[in-house]
């Protein structure tokens, strides 16, 4: 359990660290590319962070009887003691796998508290079992929580909408208005390299420039702003020809001389990635020129509903998780074995 205890503080502040450099690097000053990476493994470790909180908490480690009373220690070193005297009612069921479907599981419930035991973890279950159930009653079975396992489980929730609301914020924060805008740049450079963009799925996208003087930039022509011409440009541009492409003035500002600071959505994605409106290059003894079928506009980098309805879906999980904490509190649970065993 030791060794349990330490995945999950590392996992722990594994996380914690992850949310923190999230959301602190779009107020940074220095341009940090995509933040989207950052995004995804917090989805992996939250789920993973959860199923570790919710393993050792219910498991109960070791039973020492002394006395009138007996020690009980579950998953991360919560010790409770209790009297025999306390013991309202148990429950054995089966808990065994496909391997073992004879193995026992014993529930012992008190006022304010509950454990299990298996018949796999304990040695000395048979003697357990005669011990604990000559006090209280036969019962039906019920999961149950007390008052330590659910300020552990509510704080997760709650920590779970706190990263649901930061997260709203942020798909906000990094939203950009898709207005139309006149101030474009005409920059004009040698291509280094044309290649056809594709999903991952292998569906074409679009066209994208590497050019000499911004080898560290990709410029992109996507075939639903220019339409299917755009997908035969590398059979019909060369390496060392001179285009000229047709870009927003704000992204040559930002991005390509630094004369003006990225903004919050320009971090949030692939800040390397150019939208492109207009490519002009001359081919043999024509001119070739395409133009996007909208006006030229900012990146919008999100879409904030999008978001909305994602933190809706996890809100709904978040409440169903809070219901079941409650409907699975001690008092709850009490209640409920007592209406069983007067309705039999």
């Amino acid at each position: 359990m030791k060794r349990t205890g330490y995945l999950f503080t590392y996992l722990l502040l594994l996380t914690v660290a992850g949310i923190v450099v999230l959301f602190l690097m779009p107020l940074s000053a220095h341009p940090f590319p995509n933040l989207l990476p950052a995004i995804k493994p917090l989805g992996f470790f939250l789920p993973l962070l959860a199923s570790l909180v919710l393993y050792p908490v219910f498991i109960t480690v070791s039973v020492t009887v002394s006395g009138d009373d007996l020690l009980i220690r579950k998953g991360f070193g919560q010790r409770t003691r209790i009297r025999f005297d306390d013991i309202l009612g148990y429950n054995e069921q089966a808990a065994g796998s496909k391997w073992a479907p004879e193995k026992k599981q014993l529930t012992i419930y008190t006022q304010t508290e509950w454990f299990s035991i298996l018949e796999t973890h304990f040695t000395g279950y048979a003697d357990l079992k005669e011990r604990l159930t000559q006090y209280g009653k036969p019962v039906p079975f019920r999961q149950g929580l007390n008052r330590g396992e659910t300020r552990l489980l509510r704080g997760f929730v709650l920590g779970y909408v706190a990263f649901i609301a930061g997260l709203v914020w942020l798909g906000y924060a990094a939203y950009t208005p898709a207005t139309p805008s006149h101030k474009t740049h005409r920059l004009q450079a040698t291509i280094d390299e044309v290649r056809i963009i594709k999903s991952g799925k292998g569906r074409p996208l679009g066209a994208a420039f590497r050019l000499n003087e911004y080898p560290q930039f990709s410029f992109r022509a996507t075939k639903k702003e220019f339409g299917d011409e755009v997908l035969s440009l590398p059979d019909q541009l060369r390496t060392g020809q001179t285009v000229q492409l047709t870009i927003m003035e704000q992204d040559f500002a930002r991005k390509l001389t630094g004369t003006d600071a990225l903004s919050f959505g320009d971090k949030f994605d692939d800040f390397t990635q150019i939208n492109v409106f207009r490519i002009e290059a001359a081919i043999n003894d024509s001119r070739l020129a395409l133009t996007a079928n909208t006006p030229p506009h900012a990146d919008t980098h999100t879409r904030p509903v999008l978001w909305v309805l994602g933190a809706v879906a996890g809100l709904l999980i978040a409440w169903t998780c809070w219901v079941w904490i409650d409907r699975h509190q001690m008092r709850q649970i009490l209640l409920r074995i007592n209406q069983s065993a007067s309705g039999n």
